[in-house]
């Protein structure tokens, strides 16, 4: 698989690849029209047309007497990372240090593909590694040879490197290295971390200041911590798949579920049909009809990746293969608003229908006093992107129905108390009836105040319609697709200056993106506003936003929520 990506992407750096062109390796291919087998080396394989053709097997050639192997590698990361440069050497080497045979020194991230020093290789075949002028002609070729297309990282960079590859394989050819070069031929080795934390504390004021370990720390260190979907699986459970819109801002013509119900192991598809109560998992008060976010969309969508349903099967595989084949027809089909400018211009803002649905304007002095009285006035744009929460538990519920119609929900949140409201408003089922809990939760950063809500009233609709237990664990790129994230802001300044720096006013208008329902936004916003001036005093003052509704899923609170850079 790897050494077809190679083959097949230009942009793909395989360290694989470049390992194996090092070590000589060559591969069978067999041709499924013919029947015949060919062998390639590595570099004619990347030449070689792969059209009805498999890749069979590998051989990698057994090292020879004298002969040294290294391999390098530079990344941003050092796991799961691409190389900026990688490289593999095999060069054999008698005892009067004199290079016997033709080296192989291959490079990966030079050119689109991996690539061979040849000129470099055919120098060095008979060359003395002790003599200082091989060295040095042996470098300068390289780099004259080895031009880096165009890539990740700076070209000249990217050829020093590929220099200083063979500089450290060339060393640990050498013996008796002095101590100023040693570091240089040998691979460093980053000890394991280790750290310890200090408390300056009196025992006078104990148990105040006390130093004690967390509760949960052994467990949490030693992967036995307990998280929702570590509930044990009884007999008779369910695993359900959102089915999402694949547009952003459309009417929902019809919805048919007949092709994902006829397939293995489906049991059911959940919709908006089947909500006993009412189909709102919006946590604010006062909210206008036209904006209150549905559990599950039934004649509009307005985010791509928006709940339409669920597929409920007898396995994870099943529920997320069938809910891919959920047909959903859409008609009034509108370009979406996706950024703040897009909302500004066209005037798209959440309306302020309450107190508590508003976002106040905070003043102080008068600026246009202030700018009168400037010598310098100054206006600028300031952006802050968003940010994913990144928490290592995703949002994951598991709900089982108890023999008198109660029930028991295992779920990942920071806020039970609204999980349980929204449950019970969305089955019409009085809060007594419902019991909300969770041992830890595996990260939430703000990401599981409001927005899991959605995951425990899906789930709950589904048990509560079949009577048996459901599981919604959402992978990664669901839980990145439709939950929120950070609030994006743009912010306008004005500010005037006197000629000796001090400042006389300061003007400030914020827009967030809040995505398409209010959820955070007017709380994040008014948080923004009143820690606006930070730690500094300006004698007048005005600061004031607008949440610009968007086609995106809704943005929500995330740690520190409105404390702009």
């Amino acid at each position: 698989g790897n050494f077809m990506l190679a083959h097949d992407y230009e942009d793909f750096p395989s360290d694989i690849f470049t390992v194996m062109m090092g070590a000589g390796a060559t591969v069978t291919v067999g041709d499924s029209s013919t029947g015949n087998q060919t062998t390639y080396s590595c570099t004619d394989f990347l030449n070689a047309d792969m059209t009805t053709k498999v890749l069979i097997s590998m051989q990698i050639p057994f090292a020879a007497q004298q002969e040294t192997m290294m391999t390098y590698k530079v990344s941003e990361r050092h796991e799961n990372a691409h190389a900026y440069v990688n490289a593999s050497f095999r060069m054999t080497v008698d005892s009067t240090l004199t290079v016997t045979g033709t080296p192989t020194l291959a490079f990966g991230g030079i050119r689109a593909h991996a690539c061979r020093a040849t000129q470099t290789e055919n120098y060095l075949v008979g060359k003395v590694l002790s003599n200082q002028n091989t060295l040095t002609t042996a470098c300068n070729l390289m780099a004259s040879e080895l031009i880096p297309d165009s890539g990740p990282g700076d070209t000249k960079y990217r050829s020093q490197l590929s220099v200083n590859f063979f500089y450290k394989f060339y060393l640990s050819l050498l013996p008796n290295l002095p101590s100023s070069l040693a570091s240089a031929a040998t691979p460093f080795e980053r000890p394991i971390s280790t750290g310890e934390i200090n408390y300056d504390t009196d025992p006078i004021e104990y148990p105040v200041s006390e130093y004690m370990p967390k509760i949960d720390a052994i467990l949490q260190t030693s992967g036995e911590a307990h998280y929702a979907d570590d509930t044990p699986v009884v007999q008779g459970t369910l695993y359900a798949a959102f089915v999402t819109s694949t547009q952003a801002s459309a009417d929902i013509e019809s919805i048919d579920p007949s092709v994902a119900l006829g397939m293995p192991g489906v049991v059911d598809f959940v919709s908006a049909s089947d909500i006993p109560g009412e189909n709102n998992v919006d946590t604010n008060v006062g909210v206008p009809a036209a904006y209150v976010e549905p559990l599950f969309a039934s004649t509009s969508v307005v985010y791509y990746n928006q709940p339409i349903g669920l597929i409920v099967a007898d396995s994870q595989s099943h529920a997320d293969e069938a809910a891919k084949f959920v047909a959903v027809k859409y008609s009034n089909i509108q370009t979406p608003i996706v950024t703040i400018q897009d909302a500004i211009n066209a005037n798209s803002f959440f309306p302020e229908p309450t107190p508590f649905l508003s976002v106040n304007t905070i003043t102080s002095g008068d600026v246009e006093t202030g700018f009168s009285s400037s010598d310098q006035v100054f206006e600028g744009v300031v952006e802050s992107p968003s940010q994913y929460h990144f928490h290592m538990e995703t949002h994951q519920c598991v709900v089982a129905p108890e023999e008198d119609g109660r029930l028991v929900m295992h779920i990942s949140t920071q806020w039970p108390a609204s999980v349980q409201s929204l449950v019970s408003r969305v089955l019409a089922m009085p809060l007594s009836r419902i019991t909300v809990g969770l041992k830890r939760t595996g990260g939430g950063y703000g990401a599981k105040i409001l927005r899991s809500g959605i995951v425990g009233c899906a789930a709950s609709v589904a048990a509560h319609k079949l009577n048996r237990p459901v599981r919604l664990i959402m992978n990664l790129n669901q839980n990145m697709e439709i939950q929120g994230k950070r609030h994006p802001y743009l912010t306008t300044y004005k500010i005037g200056v006197l000629n000796s720096g001090k400042v006389q006013a300061l003007q400030l208008m914020y827009y967030s993106n809040g995505g398409a329902t209010y959820d955070a936004s007017m709380g994040s916003m008014n948080m923004a506003l009143t820690t606006a001036d930070n730690t500094y005093y300006f004698p007048n003052f005005s600061a004031s936003g607008k949440c610009c509704r968007t086609n995106l899923p809704s943005n929500t609170y995330t740690r520190a929520p409105g404390c702009l850079p």
